[in-house]
């Protein structure tokens, strides 16, 4: 992997994440959008260059869905879900590594996201990732083996 990730941004609203599409690039990634999982999964099996999974929706219940399908797909890709919806029971939804809670797109949050996936392929390449633990005021990952 380079300094820059390759991240494919999955999202329902392609009109309001445009923007933050070219944010992730100011911000040092390399990244594509689909409008759909099916979309997603067609670049996947068409060998698109993904370092990391970004799923853009306003449920964590619906982007688990995406992220078990992809799952399938590409296993040790890293799936990272940017919401505004904080779960009720913090529980982790399945197949996903990461959550970033934000109530907007913006450049502080793609600056966020583009540093946490070169976090997660540094630090975590090739490994499933287990552990919930809270770091920072934005992300909670899991992780194996988290230092209190």
């Amino acid at each position: 992997m380079n300094s820059e990730p390759n991240i494919l941004l999955v999202t329902s609203d392609p009109s309001a994440c445009s923007h933050f599409l070219k944010q992730l690039g100011q911000a040092g990634s390399h990244s594509v959008m689909s409008s759909s999982a099916e979309g997603a999964a067609r670049m996947l099996l068409a060998g698109v260059a993904v370092d990391v999974i970004l799923i853009h929706h306003q449920s964590i219940s619906g982007a688990s869905l995406i992220s078990s399908a992809l799952k399938v797909i590409s296993p040790l890709t890293p799936v990272i879900v940017v919401t505004a919806e904080w779960p009720e029971n913090l529980a982790f939804p399945a197949g996903v590594d990461a959550v970033c809670y934000a109530s907007s797109l913006g450049r502080r949050v793609a600056r966020d996201i583009t540093r946490f996936a070169r976090y997660l392929l540094i630090e975590q390449p090739s490994q499933r990732i287990e552990n919930a633990a809270y770091e920072g005021e934005r992300f909670v990952p899991r992780k194996p083996d988290c230092p209190n």
